[in-house]
């Protein structure tokens, strides 16, 4: 998938969630801040406070912060796996905060992404190898041919 598409994916369960977890009628807020290198986006709504001792298992994939909800919500407990998986990896990472000021989910992202080619059955190693062996080959080529320039002056 490309980076737009997965940011696009992340951003969209994170504010789907806050519509089906925020308290009826009021609002959600968005937050973007730009820092040096880097970018944070926040998103909070006003429902329920998710427990303390919950919010480090949020992000597990089939996880449910109560499994009544998951009745009148629906969803399969995969979107903040989801959205912590593409934030890795896009370098950044989210974390929650749930009190009584709102419950926040925080993004933090690097305002400059080099994506990583993945190897594709070790093609790209190979090639990478294969230039670097060819390199040296070409250096010692240069090398002997140093060396003989200087045997046939001597001689």
């Amino acid at each position: 998938m490309e980076t737009v598409t997965l940011l696009a994916r992340l951003f969209d369960n994170l504010i789907s969630n806050a519509v089906k977890y925020g308290a009826e009628g009021k609002r959600i807020v968005l937050r973007l801040r730009k820092e040096k290198s880097f970018v944070r986006v926040t998103v909070l709504n006003f429902g329920y406070i998710i427990p303390e001792k919950e919010i480090p298992l949020l992000f597990d994939k089939f996880y449910r912060v109560e499994s009544s909800r998951s009745l009148s919500t629906g969803g399969t407990g995969l979107g903040l796996a989801i959205v912590k998986n593409i934030a890795e990896m896009h370098h950044g990472s989210v974390v929650a905060k749930s009190d009584l000021s709102g419950t926040r989910f925080i993004v933090t992202l690097p305002l400059q992404y080099e994506e990583e080619k993945k190897l594709f059955e070790g093609e790209e190693l190979r090639r990478g190898k294969a230039g670097s062996e060819e390199k040296r080959r070409e250096q010692k080529e240069k090398q002997n041919g140093v060396e003989m320039q200087s045997r046939k002056r001597k001689g």
